[in-house]
């Protein structure tokens, strides 16, 4: 009996983090708001590959594909494949709120980010 409610928990959790993601599916607009004023602006796009989020960041003709991607609740931990950096993102409805993070030899940097 416990086994078949550990199973029935693991498939609702599964349930849930698919059903979130695919809330999410589709072009987003991402901002960088850095300290000085100016904003990086950016495009991903948010899909579902094999049960699990992937986002396309677009930069004019390439396409970076990111994949490891956590979701914790609320939160999403989004690593990039380079650049030794990550989102640490947080969902509401329809847009991200969080800030974007990368280490460096002296300090950490960290520049707010949102999206819709």
């Amino acid at each position: 009996m416990i086994r078949l409610l550990f199973y029935i928990s693991i498939l609702l959790i599964s349930c849930n983090l698919v059903a979130q993601s695919s809330n999410q599916s589709g072009w987003w607009r991402a901002e960088l708001h850095r300290e000085d004023g100016h904003i990086i602006v950016f495009n991903f796009e948010w899909k579902e590959e094999h049960g699990k989020p992937v986002w396309y960041i677009r930069n004019a003709t390439e396409r970076l594909k990111v994949s490891d991607i956590t979701a914790s609740g609320d939160s999403l931990f989004v690593q990039m494949p380079l650049f030794e950096s990550q989102f640490r993102i947080k969902r509401s409805g329809q847009s991200l709120d969080g800030v974007w993070m990368k280490g460096g030899s002296v300090k950490t940097q960290v520049i707010s980010f949102s999206a819709k």
